[in-house]
């Protein structure tokens, strides 16, 4: 459910890469918005971490001594320039984000109180283009603390969350600027039939757009995305495994080489990231590409 801000969701059809945890890293999301994603979403990240840290503005930093081979040649880079969110004492931070995708990350997160959730999107909403609450995530880690796809068994609560008031119909009523639509429950399997003519039911009814996600089992190209559109009715559609095996899928040119993806990647790791995240980025990449 997202639930600010209205104008990133523009008339006509978008691609958005879905949140994934330790996949949707600021790297990962600029290189796939690289590729013609139009909207790209964080990783999940709960109210509990964010409300404990520091908001740190990093300058620019020129860095000569880093040279990464793209294409048929060497280039420095221009490393940082980044807003990074921090827990004290921690080298690494929650949330990294940067102009260059202000007005395109949809922030995560994960929550089962209204009042964090608020006092979260207060500290984040100035540096993002809008924020996600995550109530579809199955995982016990979500849904034993009361967030992800525990969030259903309350509507209440989903109610008090986005500070208005039958759930589809209700998040729409609260003001929620979007809601994007798994078509599998909680107890299915990755590989279980996606129900997209549920999907479509629900784009009918609601008058805000809805977001078809799911469908990765069945889409291996740029063209069965279009599929995957024709068979929700929805407009937008949100892309997880399908953009996990090959970022490329957002490219309406065709899918890349994975050697030329894996040079793209490193650009963007080693211009946010230091030498060792670099590395070790590359080889969870690597991995990810290669289920």
């Amino acid at each position: 459910m997202t639930i600010h801000s209205s104008e990133i969701f523009a008339e006509g059809k978008q691609l958005i890469l879905a949140p994934m945890v330790r996949v949707t890293t600021l790297p990962f999301r600029l290189l796939c918005l690289e590729y013609g994603a139009d909207l790209a979403y964080s990783e999940e990240i709960v109210d509990h971490k964010m409300l404990c840290c520091r908001r740190i503005v990093n300058g620019m930093l020129r860095i000569h001594f880093i040279f990464i081979r793209y294409e048929s040649g060497f280039a420095d880079l221009d490393a940082l320039n980044t807003i990074d969110f921090s827990l004290p004492g921690e080298r690494y931070p929650i949330f990294r984000t940067c102009d260059e995708e202000r007005d395109k990350v949809v922030f995560q997160m994960g929550t089962s109180d209204p009042e964090r959730a608020v006092q979260v999107a207060k500290l984040i909403e100035a540096d993002v283009a809008a924020i996600d609450i995550n109530m579809g995530c199955p995982k016990d880690f979500s849904v034993l603390g009361g967030m992800g796809c525990a969030l259903l068994q309350d509507p209440l609560k989903i109610a008090k969350l986005d500070s208005t008031l039958e759930v589809c119909k209700l998040i729409e009523r609260c003001g929620a600027s979007a809601l994007a639509v798994h078509g599998r429950t909680r107890t299915d399997r990755p590989d279980s039939n996606n129900r997209n003519s549920d999907i479509s039911t629900i784009c009918r009814m609601l008058n805000i757009p809805v977001i078809a996600n799911g469908g990765s089992n069945d889409i291996s190209d740029y063209q069965s995305m279009e599929n995957f559109r024709n068979q929700t009715g929805c407009e937008k559609l949100m892309i997880a495994r399908a953009a996990k095996r090959n970022p490329s899928i957002f490219s309406a040119s065709g899918l890349m080489d994975l050697n030329r993806i894996v040079c793209d990647y490193l650009k963007y790791v080693s211009g946010f990231s230091n030498v060792a995240v670099a590395i070790i980025d590359w080889f969870i990449f690597v991995a990810l590409s290669h289920p």
